[in-house]
């Protein structure tokens, strides 16, 4: 009896963790409902944040130290940080909590759920299927031709944001580019179409970030999967589109003036749409705090008052000025522990989740579309949560069956195992 209890209490947590992740992806809480003050939207996401960790609790013991560790300095840090910062309202550091732990929180509950690998992937594909299309139809109806930024009519989406859109689309693009290779039949179509949709918004947003996030992961995971005949192919395809491409020389022109030392005419702070102006100029004003700015941040939300109300184009630096050395640090290490997982698991999910993890933490380095572009954020730990969880790695053994043998919804053996 407590075993059939155990059974079907797992299949309802899959079920409930799958319901969320669709409406995450489909339908993004932060962006299509109202932010305002006790908005529903706020409401909802606090309290899946809560019953997220309330789900993980029981597993904590499994969760390796090396993941574990991290992940609860950095929620002590986020939740010291929400007493601290520039804006005196309450509710703007539940918001900026919300947006750093929410997908964190989501991973970890992952690895409670007895669901196997390729449904919560297969779960991705469909609910993105929502705003590419979404997307590919504003891209018909000439949406572009509301922005006109650095040169380029760009496309921005269901979310009204290309930058929002170019994330979705790189990251769901790395799925589809796992799941053509991965999967078979529909699902396989489904990989590639979703991929083509993926290319088709990438390349309409005109965001160089997300270019170089699905590039530089299409390579790394070929490399790991050994498939040096298409590493090959990849590379000179690559090469053969930027020599093509009067759009991709100019939108890397600034990797052209660093090679050569030319300054750009506008001078070197406008590197990288001004990235080199903004980091310069926001460091200086938070290096003015000394020694306590460094050791304990200025709170959340301190990072969008240090220069012209602007996010400080990295994401490091964006965990510097709110909580301090500890932020940054405890996040790489978020990274840095996910690529070695992904790397010593030696599977293709384990080398999917590796390429990924150390794509996205270059990209930080130099973007501000990971820690509050949520949708992707969820995918990602989630992903990460899968890797580890792998049957073939022993302890999904314990989550994907449980100790009845029942499985009478089929949640636990549906589909192929990836990977």
């Amino acid at each position: 009896m407590l075993c059939d209890c155990r059974g079907a209490m797992d299949r309802y947590i899959g079920g409930l963790l799958l319901a969320a992740l669709l409406v995450r992806g489909g339908l993004d809480l932060f962006w299509w409902v109202n932010l305002g003050g006790f908005s529903p939207g706020q409401v909802v996401s606090a309290a899946l944040v809560v019953l997220f960790y309330g789900l993980a609790a029981p597993s904590w013991r499994e969760i390796p130290p090396m993941f574990g560790a991290p992940a609860l300095v950095f929620t002590l840090l986020v939740g010291g940080a929400c007493f601290r910062g520039p804006d005196d309202s309450v509710l703007a550091s539940v918001r900026w909590a919300l947006l750093y732990l929410g997908p964190l929180a989501f991973g970890a509950a992952v690895i409670t759920s007895r669901v196997r690998a390729e449904i919560w992937i297969r779960a991705i594909l469909v609910a993105a299927c929502v705003p590419l299309v979404w997307a590919l139809i504003l891209l018909a109806a000439g949406q572009p031709q509301e922005l006109f930024l650095h040169g380029y009519h760009r496309l921005l989406g269901p979310y009204k944001n290309h930058h929002m859109l170019a994330v979705i689309s790189s990251g769901v693009g790395s799925l589809s580019v796992y799941a053509v290779f991965r999967e078979k039949g529909p699902w396989r179509l489904l990989g590639l179409a979703t991929g083509i949709a993926c290319a088709i918004c990438l390349f309409n947003t005109y965001v160089r970030t997300s270019w170089l996030l699905i590039a530089g992961f299409v390579a790394l995971w070929l490399v790991a999967e050994k498939r040096w005949s298409l590493v090959g192919l990849a590379t000179a395809l690559g090469l053969a589109a930027f020599a093509l491409s009067p759009t991709l020389q100019d939108r890397f022109s600034d990797v052209a003036n660093l090679v050569t030392l030319t300054p750009p005419e506008a001078g070197w702070g406008s590197l990288g749409s001004s990235r080199l102006h903004i980091w310069t100029d926001s460091f200086a004003n938070f290096s003015v705090g000394g020694w306590s700015s460094f050791a304990f941040g200025n709170g959340l939300g301190a990072h969008m008052v240090l220069h012209k109300e602007l996010d400080p184009h990295s994401e490091y630096l964006a965990l510097l000025y709110q909580l301090g050395l500890a932020g940054p640090i405890t996040y790489l290490w978020l990274f840095g522990a996910a690529a070695f997982m992904g790397l010593r698991r030696g599977t293709a999910l384990g080398n999917y989740v590796f390429a990924l993890a150390v794509m996205t933490a270059v990209t930080c380095l130099i973007s501000n579309d990971f820690l509050t572009r949520v949708t992707f954020a969820w995918w990602f730990w989630a992903v990460v949560a899968l890797a580890w969880t792998d049957p073939a790695e022993g302890l999904g053994d314990r989550r994907n069956q449980d100790q009845s043998g029942d499985d009478s919804d089929g949640l636990g053996d549906l589909g192929g195992q990836v990977g």
